[in-house]
């Protein structure tokens, strides 16, 4: 009677010890498989791998691509030190209208020869965006989203869209060249086009001072 009672016993215990490490084997290969399946199936461009910048945002996080030190490291051969530019209030109205953006009374940014940097926040949605915009006579050299907070619309954060902006001047108010949007990024779209008209602005004001 007891040996049949210690012979039940030990089969349930087996029978919970098996299932667990089957649980925990389903568990450990199922987020695999759905990475492996999202990426054989996705096209080969940058907008392919949104996976992990999906996952951040969802969780409300701030989105971090690039320090301010790599920015300034990627521009300059050696790191200058920083630079401000005071602006009076018909300076700061006049770059409201050109760029929808106030710089406020000073601005920093950095400078070597004639090529400048600003780092600048522009609303998207709902938050700002921080994008470092490297500027040279030729017009701008490189557009970088250094902080993404928005939950919607990272893809402008990609070389296949910042790139447009190589070598794109002011003209007037606008940009001398069209930017092609991205589908359900619209608002990040135009607040990168809002930093581009800023940083011109900024770097013809810079370089004449």
């Amino acid at each position: 009677m007891l040996s049949d009672v210690i012979y039940t016993s030990t089969q349930q215990c087996w029978r919970v010890v098996l299932r667990c490490i089957l649980s925990g084997f389903v568990m450990s290969i199922s987020p695999v498989y759905s990475d492996s399946a999202a990426l054989s199936d996705a096209p080969n461009s940058p907008m392919s791998a949104p996976d992990a910048t999906a996952i951040v945002k969802a969780e409300g996080e701030d989105s971090v691509y690039l320090s301010v030190e790599q920015l300034i490291g990627g521009a300059f051969e050696q790191a200058p030190s920083p630079s401000m530019l005071w602006l009076d209030q018909d300076a700061r109205d006049q770059a409201k209208s050109i760029a929808g953006e106030d710089p406020g009374f000073r601005r920093r940014y950095w400078r070597e020869g004639d090529t400048t940097v600003w780092v600048l926040d522009v609303i998207g949605r709902d938050h700002p965006i921080t994008v470092g915009v490297v500027v040279n006579d030729t017009g701008i050299k490189a557009v970088n989203v250094l902080v993404y907070r928005e939950s919607r619309g990272w893809e402008v954060r990609h070389d296949f869209f910042t790139k447009q902006f190589n070598g794109v001047q002011l003209k007037g108010k606008k940009l001398d060249r069209r930017i092609d949007g991205i589908t359900g990024a619209t608002l990040s779209v135009r607040a990168l086009q809002r930093a581009a008209r800023l940083a011109l602005w900024l770097h013809q004001r810079a370089i004449a001072s």
